[in-house]
C-alpha cells in the first residue's frame, strides 16, 4: 500500500512539473508573439515614463497603457513622447510620410560615422589610396554633424561640408558609403557576411543589430516606389509569389495597384 501512494504521489509530482513546463513554455511564446520592440522596450518605457512626469495629463485623457507600448496597439499612449525619442521638433509628419520623405530618411543610413571609420580602416587595410584618406576625413565630418544634431545646433556649415568631400571623392571615381557613380569595393567577404547573406558593404556594431544597410534597404525602397512586383527568393520566402495585376496581361503590380487594394482603402492609407 506504502509502495502505491508513493508511485501515485510520483506520478502526480511529475504531472504537474509536466504542466508548468507547458505553461512557461506558452507565456515565453506569448511573449516573444507579443513584443514588437525587443530590445529597446526598457528605454521606450522609460522615455514614455519621463514623459508623463514631465506632462502630467487629466484622468482620462491618455488613451492606451504600458502593456501596450510593448504589443503595438496603442493609438495616444505615445502623445509627447518624440522629445525622449530624440525626434527633432522641425519634423513634419505630412512632409516625412511621403515618398520623398522616405527617401531622404534612407539616405541618412549613409551619415554614420562609425560605419564611415569601418569602411576607412577596411580600404586602408586593402591598399592605402586617397579614396581611404577622404574616408577618414568622411567621417570625421559625419561625427562633427552628429555632435551637432545632438546640441540642436545649425547643421547647414557641416552639410556643406560632407556634401564637398563627396563631391570631390565623386570627381575622382572613388567609392562612398550611398554613392551612384561607381561600383562598390570589392571587400572582403568576413567584413559583410551575416546570417542571411552579405550586406552592402562593412558595417557598425549599431547598423548591424537594427539591420540599416543602405544598399539593401534603398533597394527594397527604389522597388516598392517604382517597380512592378516581382517573385525573387529571399531567406524568409518568396517576395511577392504570384502577386499580379488584377485583370491585367500578367504585369506585376505596381504601389498604385495596392493602394486601390480594399486593406488600403479601408485603413485610409495614403
Amino acid at each position: 500500500a506504502a509502495n502505491r501512494e508513493i508511485t501515485s504521489l510520483l506520478k502526480f509530482a511529475k504531472m504537474e512539473m509536466t504542466e508548468q513546463r507547458a505553461a512557461e513554455k506558452e507565456k515565453k511564446a506569448r511573449e516573444k508573439k507579443t513584443n514588437i520592440v525587443g530590445g529597446d522596450f526598457q528605454s521606450i518605457i522609460e522615455a514614455f515614463t519621463a514623459t508623463l512626469f514631465a506632462a502630467p495629463r487629466q484622468p482620462g485623457n491618455l488613451v492606451g497603457t504600458i502593456r501596450e507600448l510593448q504589443t503595438g496597439k496603442f493609438k495616444d499612449a505615445a502623445a509627447g513622447v518624440r522629445a525622449h525619442l530624440k525626434v527633432p521638433e522641425m519634423w513634419n509628419e505630412k512632409t516625412e510620410c511621403s515618398a520623398q520623405g522616405f527617401l531622404n530618411e534612407v539616405s541618412c543610413l549613409c551619415d554614420c560615422p562609425d560605419c564611415a571609420k569601418i569602411h576607412a580602416s577596411v580600404l586602408e587595410e586593402l591598399q592605402p589610396t586617397v579614396e581611404a584618406t577622404s574616408t577618414r576625413a568622411l567621417a570625421a565630418a559625419l561625427a562633427h554633424l552628429l555632435q551637432a544634431k545632438t546640441e540642436g545646433r545649425d547643421l547647414a556649415p557641416y552639410q556643406e561640408k560632407i556634401a564637398a568631400i563627396r563631391q570631390e571623392m565623386t570627381d575622382s571615381d572613388a567609392w562612398f558609403y550611398g554613392c551612384k557613380h561607381t561600383a562598390s569595393v570589392a571587400w572582403p567577404a568576413d567584413a559583410i557576411k551575416h546570417q542571411w547573406g552579405v550586406y552592402g558593404q562593412p558595417m557598425c556594431d549599431r547598423c548591424k543589430k537594427y539591420c540599416l544597410d543602405h544598399t539593401t534597404i534603398s533597394a527594397d525602397l527604389n522597388y516598392v516606389l517604382h517597380e512592378e512586383s516581382s517573385e525573387k527568393a529571399c531567406f524568409n520566402g518568396v517576395r511577392d509569389k504570384d502577386r499580379k495585376r488584377p485583370g491585367g496581361q500578367g504585369e506585376g503590380m505596381r504601389l498604385d495597384d495596392f493602394m486601390k487594394l480594399r486593406q488600403a482603402t479601408e485603413t485610409n492609407l495614403t
